[in-house]
């Protein structure tokens, strides 16, 4: 008898420690309005809160790992991360990786241009002239692909920082980067850039990736995803951060 009560001890507290263990996640550096960072390097922003509220239902505290976007996929599929998430469309090439949660929000993206640029009215037909900025490891040159843009000069960054940057300088014509961001650097650009075209949808939604080897923590995180989204919480992330996109 005394040996059952031991085991059932330390079943029942090895089981209250993974539950309480630390969830590692792979996050951009810099993805307005999904992630940023304060002075003091901390974490925030749409995804960044959104990860946080899961792991509190979930009785995790989230640990988070900065990298570029596009090691985000491969880093979970390879277990150096438990998740990733940092607006990533869901995509079927990506679901052959990693598998995804439940999409937390529609995938949308636009093109951002230089404000100084005359005026010219937007065409997809335009863009086989133009010198298109994207970010490495995105979802926009098969996008571009699927709207029939034809030879693209594409120029490919590692990073969104780098990509504005190329804008700014004119090494780029226009660029190409989800809808929310697109908003953000034109309503938050010193009148540097402005929205051009539509939003255009494309994948499946924007979800986290696990890799899939962990059917549990998929679960789990659709679980709690649920939960969040019809929580108060939700209604706060979302005008808080994306309110006017």
């Amino acid at each position: 008898m005394i040996r059952l009560i031991l085991i059932a001890f330390i079943c029942s507290t090895s089981a209250l420690f993974a539950q309480g263990e630390p969830l590692n996640v792979g996050i951009e550096s810099f993805d307005p309005p999904f992630v940023m960072q304060g002075t003091h390097n901390e974490a925030y922003g749409f995804d960044v809160d959104m990860m946080n509220s899961l792991c509190k239902i979930m009785n995790r505290t989230c640990a988070f790992h900065v990298m570029r976007f596009a090691q985000l996929i491969d880093a979970v599929a390879n277990k150096k991360l438990d998740v990733a998430v940092s607006s990533i469309t869901i995509t079927s090439d990506r679901a052959k990786i990693v598998n995804f949660s439940l999409p937390y929000l529609l995938s949308y993206s636009r093109f951002l241009e230089r404000k100084t640029i005359a005026k010219e009215a937007f065409s997809l037909e335009l863009l086989n002239t133009k010198t298109i900025g994207l970010e490495s490891g995105t979802v926009f040159l098969d996008q571009l692909t699927e709207m029939g843009v034809k030879n693209p000069n594409i120029k490919e960054y590692s990073g969104i920082e780098d990509q504005l940057t190329a804008l700014a300088r004119g090494d780029v014509d226009i660029i190409l980067m989800d809808n929310a961001t697109a908003v953000y650097w034109a309503s938050n650009s010193s009148d540097s850039f402005k929205l051009t075209g539509p939003p255009y949808m494309y994948g499946n939604g924007y979800g986290i990736a696990v890799n899939p080897a962990d059917p549990d923590l998929l679960t789990q995180l659709n679980q709690a995803l649920v939960q969040f989204q019809n929580s108060e919480d939700y209604k706060l992330n979302y005008n808080k951060y994306l309110f006017e996109f």
